[in-house]
């Protein structure tokens, strides 16, 4: 999946914010607090789980274990049994969070998530605005490891109600004991989004951008490499990770990279093919172009919880005010 700095959205406390659940009949909404409380809880779990038994170790591309073979799609940790393969733990853990997101979302009424999305009144009145930090997710390609090759990561994504913008980013961690940042420091990609419903958004990619402290000498043909890679068949709708994997590739082998004077760093730009470029492409193949739809299934002042058109879960938890990346 990113690099120049993405300025935050203005975060506006609750108060400030329309009222998502406080229509409900009180019984109502004690229950939807009971089930959020108990999604918290099987994410704990979860999390104490892992930290003891490990998590799954992603790597790029399918190779990796980060890509469904057949259709490049991200792979579901959950269904391909991943996390039962870390331990038996870990797997009943995830079943837990899992069982309990569908409790949640049975309990909720639909969440009016998209409300003056994409408008001038988006930033201060769209439940969605603002920075979200990943909690948990079944993606494998928004799951990072220090056991794995490309490293441990912070994963969370910036939503701009108000001119309708979506960027998930990838802060990647220095591994232990480690003296200087990691070469690849940051990974952003940038969408644009549109309302389809007030609980479902359509993505599409835009761009994405790479931040490095140091520059690898193979780059340039990495690049170029990756761009073509793009254009061929069966591999389109993954032009980031493939891009994201060159380079990981590059830094893992150690190649030689020239280090940034007085810390600086240099950020790398990679367009996305457009929907027009897309469509031409996929007519050749006798495919539907591949889409990007983020179905919520629960949203509230704190907490959202979303699924992929791919069947992914994410759990994610508003930042708190003043944080940044």
């Amino acid at each position: 999946m990113l690099l120049a700095l993405v300025t935050l959205p203005s975060w506006q406390p609750a108060a400030a914010r329309q009222p998502f659940l406080r229509r409900a009949a009180s019984p109502r909404l004690a229950l939807v607090d009971t089930k959020k409380q108990d999604l918290l809880t099987a994410i704990e779990k979860f999390d104490a789980a892992r930290a003891i038994d490990g998590t799954v170790p992603v790597d790029f591309g399918v190779k990796g274990g980060e890509l469904d073979e057949d259709s490049r799609a991200p792979k579901d940790l959950a269904s391909s049994g991943a996390f039962y393969a870390v331990s038996q733990k870990v797997g009943e853990a995830a079943d837990g969070v899992l069982s309990a997101v569908e409790a949640l979302e049975a309990a909720a009424p639909q969440p009016d998530a998209t409300r003056y999305f994409g408008t001038l009144e988006g930033a201060r009145l769209c439940p969605l605005d603002g920075a979200w930090l990943n909690i948990f997710t079944t993606a494998a390609d928004a799951t990072f490891s220090k056991d794995s090759k490309r490293g441990d990561a912070r994963v969370y994504n910036v939503i701009d109600a108000k001119k309708g913008g979506v960027t998930n980013v990838i802060d990647f961690l220095p591994a232990a004991n480690a003296t200087k940042p990691p070469v690849l420091e940051q990974f952003r990609v940038s969408l644009t989004a549109t309302a389809l419903s007030p609980s479902s958004l359509s993505l599409v990619f835009r761009c994405v951008r790479i931040r490095l402290t140091r520059l690898p000498l193979p780059l340039l043909s990495l690049a170029a490499a990756a761009i073509g890679a793009a254009l061929a068949p069966g591999v389109l709708r993954k032009v980031a990770t493939l891009f994201g994997g060159f380079v990981a590739t590059a830094l893992a082998a150690k190649l030689p990279a020239l280090p940034l004077p007085f810390g600086l760093r240099t950020t790398l730009t990679l367009p996305v093919p457009g929907p027009f470029l897309t469509r031409i492409l996929f007519a050749f193949r006798k495919k539907e172009p591949p889409k990007a739809i983020v179905d919520f299934l629960f949203l509230d002042d704190e907490l959202r919880v979303q699924r992929t058109n791919q069947g992914n879960i994410f759990v994610q938890r508003r930042a708190p005010a003043g944080w940044g990346p």
